[in-house]
């Protein structure tokens, strides 16, 4: 799971060759200028700090229970809840019931399983396909005050498991947090709706999560806020992923929030926040990477989880709750924030670009921007001339750029250049990253070959 960190880590040993030829830029000075990057930081912390004041008078907030999670989790991970097992239609019913008893209104969303036509190549094609396998069981709650009107953020964790597996780790884990959750969160109240969802068949490919936003309406999951997933929690390990493995809006949102910590050197792409990140909606999932991921789980491995462990996620889901504000969250997308990644700070990937010698031009400023979508975010080093011209290096996530097509040579993994318009060239090179500037193809080309040498 540590792919993607090395994946961008191999791209700017490209940047750092040419620190050969750098024209001795003081780098400190250079790092210290983009301050003024940080004033969307300050600005919503400024917000959050009256947002706060508000709250105390006007919002209801929630309180999180503690100690719980453990006995509920023995309570329901005592048998296998794979798609061919009816220990998944009893572990159904457990969550129903505790689910109503603490106030929600539930709906089980029943829909086919069927075989993948081609994962590779169409892994959102859940379409007929032969014989449906099975039929999956996604489990659905809202309040009694849930407004169609209002936008929801939704808290989701999966529920089934590999075959003959009890799942108490993967994921009886997330599923106990999320039902204790659910009984805190009862009298929830403010300006959106929170809505529990319990995902079915996500161990073969996310099939429930899949099937679940496929078939809302555009407009239904337009007022889909974000979705927070639970998937292997409770150690001592405990972290927010997001698909690919870059910042999105909810990730950096939360880390102000609760004062969370991203591993963004590992993917949570094998939970339900992928389809999420499909639909072009921002999700993160939390997990603990030092749990044991074990197809072969019995009733011994509840002794890798603690109460400890879930009562502090609880204080920070409640943190998140009674914090998260609309308006905070949107200015988030599309906008210019100077981060950290995996707790290290990443000034050294910024000095290895602010470093690089390009004839004419000097390093502007240093940032990472996130997507207008909220999706993603990508490291950026603004180049500048004194005759106004200008570019911007940046790192690309996989999300987006669909469009670019050949600009010179025959596309190849180790080096391919692309455009999408005038003054915009893509290069891949084991991950992608642009060079966009007020610059002609020829010139941005130079760029390139300068950044080579």
């Amino acid at each position: 799971m540590k792919k993607k960190w090395n994946a961008i880590m191999a791209v700017f040993c490209i940047l750092l060759t040419a620190c050969t030829n750098s024209d001795n830029t003081d780098t400190n000075q250079i790092i210290a200028e983009t301050s003024e990057t940080e004033s969307v930081n300050s600005e919503i912390s400024n917000s959050q700090t009256a947002h706060d004041v508000e709250s105390e008078s006007s919002a209801h907030k929630v309180y999180p229970a503690n100690g719980s999670v453990k006995k509920l989790l023995s309570e329901f991970a005592v048998e296998s809840r794979h798609l061919s097992e009816s220990g998944r239609d009893n572990a159904a019913k457990f969550i129903v019931n505790k689910l109503q008893s603490s106030g929600w209104n539930v709906t089980q969303e029943k829909f086919p399983v069927y075989r993948y036509k081609d994962i590779f190549s169409e892994p959102y094609n859940i379409s007929e396909n032969g014989d449906p396998v099975g039929t999956g069981n996604n489990i659905i709650a809202d309040l009694p005050n849930f407004d169609r009107n209002k936008p929801t953020l939704i808290l989701s964790a999966h529920y089934d498991t590999t075959k003959d597996n009890v799942g108490i780790i993967d994921n009886g884990s997330g599923t106990a947090f999320l039902l204790s959750s659910g009984e805190w969160l009862s009298d929830f109240d403010r300006d959106f709706n929170i809505r529990l969802i319990f995902f079915d068949v996500e161990e073969s490919r996310m099939y429930g999560s899949k099937y679940y936003l496929e078939q809302l309406t555009d407009e239904e999951r337009s007022k889909i806020i974000a979705d927070i997933n639970f998937d292997v929690i409770g150690g001592n390990h405990l972290s927010v992923g997001t698909v690919n493995g870059f910042e999105n809006a909810l990730s950096i949102y939360l880390e102000q929030l609760a004062e969370v910590e991203s591993d963004l050197s590992d993917k949570g792409s094998s939970s339900d926040s992928d389809p999420f990140m499909h639909w072009q909606i921002p999700s993160v999932t939390y997990i603990d990477l030092g749990l044991p991921i074990d197809p072969c789980e019995n009733s011994s491995y509840i002794d890798y989880v603690s109460d400890e462990s879930f009562d502090t996620l609880a204080s920070q889901l409640a943190d998140i709750i009674n914090g998260f504000d609309i308006d905070e969250f949107t200015a988030m997308k599309n906008s210019q924030i100077k981060t950290d990644y995996n707790g290290k700070n990443i000034d050294n990937i910024y000095k290895a670009m602010a470093n690089i010698s390009i004839k004419g031009f000097k390093t502007d400023k240093l940032y990472t921007a996130v997507y207008e979508n909220g999706i993603s975010s990508c490291f950026c080093c603004d180049y500048a001339s004194e005759d106004g011209r200008s570019f911007t290096i940046q790192s690309l996530s996989e999300v987006g750029n669909e469009d670019f097509s050949p600009l010179t040579g025959i596309p190849s993994f180790e080096d391919c250049i692309n455009q999408a318009t005038n003054g915009e060239l893509l290069v891949d090179k084991y991950v992608q990253y642009s060079i966009i500037g007020n610059l002609s193809n020829d010139e941005l080309m130079d760029v390139w070959s300068q950044m080579r040498q």
